[in-house]
């Protein structure tokens, strides 16, 4: 019906509940939010508004995830070990397998992060299998990952290389250069622990090119110190000092305050060498 001033209203829209609920999980899913509070806020608003809901569940254990992560990014892990564990029950009611594989690994990680290695290593292979089962060689390819972290954390060095080796393999079948770069520098750093320095400083040199090519510096950091580690085992003091300043230097910029003090402490080590080579 028109009104005095002559115009036409427009008519007005109201966004359902459902569309609210999607919204909010599309958005704590969006990995362009850093923010693990702000995450936290939007999968609790969608699961607030889901409730007991049985035509929701997807977005039910959507926002779970999305909520689990952000409690392990805050490193609240017991809370985020029963989040993931809610969201992969979810997953198995829909038979949703990619979900089930996603919430297997998830949980793989929070209990690698609690040094739980068994029950780790237990998650990342049920995952594995179902990825595998799928035809999905991006999820194999990151559940291969992370099984080579706990292998290498519990030093079986041959396992680590073993999964790491198969992991940068898939990522070249993918044409995945992020992924090939942090698997080459994986590699790297078990061939470091090996004290093959050789080897080490080649597979550092490789994810060095890669980070570069896709622009992730914080990988370059990352890269520079396995290289400046790696040349100061060798007793190549020049070299190590080139590549652990650049780092310390790319680390002040990026605020990365891990790899700032890792790139501190090897030139810490470095010095050392160098003064007690000098004393008599």
């Amino acid at each position: 019906m028109p009104d005095g001033s002559g115009l036409e209203r427009a008519p007005q829209t109201t966004q359902s509940v459902e569309e609210k609920i999607r919204v909010l999980v599309a958005e704590a899913q969006d990995p362009r939010n850093r923010d693990p509070k702000r995450t936290l806020e939007l999968a609790d608003s969608a699961l607030a508004l889901i409730g007991e809901r049985e035509d929701l569940l997807k977005e039910k254990a959507d926002a779970l995830n999305a909520k689990a992560n952000a409690l392990w990014a805050l490193s609240d892990y017991p809370r985020a070990l029963d989040c993931h564990q809610q969201s992969l029950a979810t997953y198995e009611r829909l038979d949703d397998k990619r979900g089930v594989a996603r919430a297997l690994n998830n949980i793989g990680i929070v209990y690698a992060n609690l040094a739980d290695y068994a029950s780790a290593l237990e998650r990342y292979q049920k995952s594995l299998a179902m990825y595998e089962q799928l035809g999905d060689k991006d999820g194999v390819a990151r559940a291969l990952n992370n099984i080579g972290i706990v292998y290498a954390d519990l030093a079986d060095y041959a396992s680590a290389l073993e999964s790491f080796q198969k992991s940068l393999a898939m990522r070249e079948q993918l044409g995945d250069k992020q992924g090939v770069a942090a698997a080459l520098n994986n590699i790297g750093i078990v061939y470091a622990d090996l004290a093959d320095y050789a080897s080490a400083l080649r597979h550092f040199q490789k994810s060095l090119a890669t980070f570069e090519q896709v622009g992730d510096k914080h990988g370059v950091a990352a890269a520079l110190i396995g290289i400046g580690e790696a040349h100061r085992s060798m007793g190549q003091v020049e070299e190590a000092k080139a590549a652990l300043t650049a780092a310390l230097e790319l680390c002040r910029q990026l605020g990365a305050r891990l790899d700032e003090a890792n790139a501190c402490l090897g030139l810490g080590r470095l010095y050392a060498r160098r003064e007690e080579k000098t004393r008599d």
